[in-house]
């Protein structure tokens, strides 16, 4: 696990150990998503596919158990990066899942996740914290950067690894200049007690 101070908040960074995200059955799970329930983000040009949530959630998906396992455990190991943690009674509500495909040419546009798409107001109703796993990412894939006024942090992102970060952090996505796709899985939650 490594922790970054970025702008005053926490970025948590866990490389998975074993490829155990690396399945037929759970990337043609994925690709059926992709294929069946996909449809373009507003922050992203060029080519993408988004799966959200609905109707699957994709920790639903036949093959990706061991990595979804993986990722829980994960995110009670970082809480200490983010609230203050007590043993007991301490769980973690997944709020939203999707799965993000991009191609050659697509970017993303600096954004947060605090706003509400249908309001465009800013959520101030809970902690979120939003992790992404890495889970296909080609040589010359796009990287995560965090930004704050004229000022860009780039992550440097590897395959394998799950990045958490505060659902306020200014954050982009630079061109993906590969032919092969890259694939992510995001996880929205909240700790409760």
């Amino acid at each position: 696990m490594r922790v970054q101070n970025i702008f005053g908040s926490n970025v948590v960074r866990v490389q998975c150990e074993t490829e155990i995200y690396k399945n037929e059955v759970g990337l043609h799970n994925l690709e059926r998503l992709f294929k069946n329930h996909s449809g373009k983000a507003v922050e992203i040009i060029g080519k993408v596919d988004t799966s959200l949530t609905s109707p699957i959630p994709i920790q639903m998906l036949p093959g990706l158990e061991n990595l979804i396992g993986w990722v829980e455990k994960q995110i009670m190991l970082v809480a200490p990066n983010f609230v203050d943690y007590t043993p007991t009674g301490f769980e973690f509500d997944l709020k939203r899942t999707w799965a993000n495909k991009m191609f050659k040419g697509s970017k993303v546009l600096p954004h947060t996740h605090d706003v509400i798409s249908e309001t465009g107001e800013r959520n101030t109703n809970d902690s979120r914290i939003v992790s992404i796993f890495y889970y296909q990412l080609p040589e010359g894939s796009s990287d995560l950067v965090f930004m704050q006024d004229n000022e860009v942090v780039n992550a440097d992102v590897k395959e394998g690894e799950l990045v958490f970060h505060t659902k306020d952090i200014l954050h982009a996505v630079t061109e993906h200049k590969s032919d092969i796709p890259r694939i992510c899985l995001v996880f929205e939650f909240t700790y409760v007690q």
